[in-house]
């Protein structure tokens, strides 16, 4: 009998501990879902946050200054006209071709000349086309005088022989000249710059005799005709 109870009280405490067992187990199993749950809740507020975090940053530096202004925006300087100065003896070369009559020494001496820096310094400050007209008709009558001036000393400083061929290659010049010039002011045209390239031809004509006359004096003596004596406001009889 006491055998009895003993095993009767042994299976009591089994059955116990199993019943124990099992409620552990429930429990776990019940607690696991809610801590998972948890875990994903703060899992999520974070991640909300972090967004709303990167949405509430101010514009980076890069993205500020793609929307300043360029330089390149910015409104263009005027550039500043070149401008030749009073006592600036070799202005005779920015805004006229060089002379290729005669030998290079007289290229030198002429360069430069007193017509050419006159013209260089009144066109380099004409502020209009009218006045860059004006500085090149100015500069025509300076060289039509010179021309008068230069056959003339030539003539002097001519013996028979070469003065006769110089009587004949100026009488050649002059029947052409009209001609010359009316040749000017139809490859001018009538453009607006007309006017302009009218002018600035005749006055490089001029020039050019003018030029060639100087040289023949040159090769004679060494010397130039002198261009003090020249006026752009009257006729220079020769």
């Amino acid at each position: 009998m006491n055998a009895t109870k003993r095993i009767a009280a042994l299976l009591l405490c089994g059955a116990l501990l199993l019943s124990a067992s099992a409620c552990s187990q429930q429990a776990l199993k019940t607690a696991g879902p809610e801590s998972s749950s948890s875990a994903s809740s703060v899992s999520s507020r974070e991640e909300s946050s972090a967004v709303s975090s990167e949405n509430s940053k101010p514009e980076s530096s890069s993205q500020a200054s793609s929307e300043a202004p360029s330089s390149s925006e910015a409104a263009p300087s005027t550039p500043q006209k070149p401008t030749v100065t009073d006592d600036d003896s070799s202005a005779g070369t920015e805004y006229l071709p060089s002379i290729e009559t005669g030998s290079e020494n007289f290229q030198k001496a002429f360069a430069g000349n007193a017509i050419d820096s006159q013209f260089e310094l009144e066109y380099s400050r004409s502020t209009s086309a009218t006045l860059m007209v004006q500085a090149c008709n100015d500069a025509a009558q300076r060289w039509k005088n010179m021309i008068d001036v230069a056959y003339q000393s030539v003539l002097d400083l001519s013996d028979d022989s070469q003065r006769e061929s110089v009587k004949e290659t100026q009488d050649q010049w002059a029947a052409v000249l009209d001609q010359k010039l009316q040749e000017i002011r139809y490859d001018a045209g009538d453009g607006a710059d007309a006017p302009l390239e009218i002018a600035r031809g005749a006055m490089l004509l001029y020039r050019e005799r003018a030029a060639e006359l100087c040289s023949i004096q040159y090769a004679i003596d060494g010397t130039l005709p002198s261009f003090e004596v020249v006026s752009g406001d009257e006729e220079v009889k020769g």
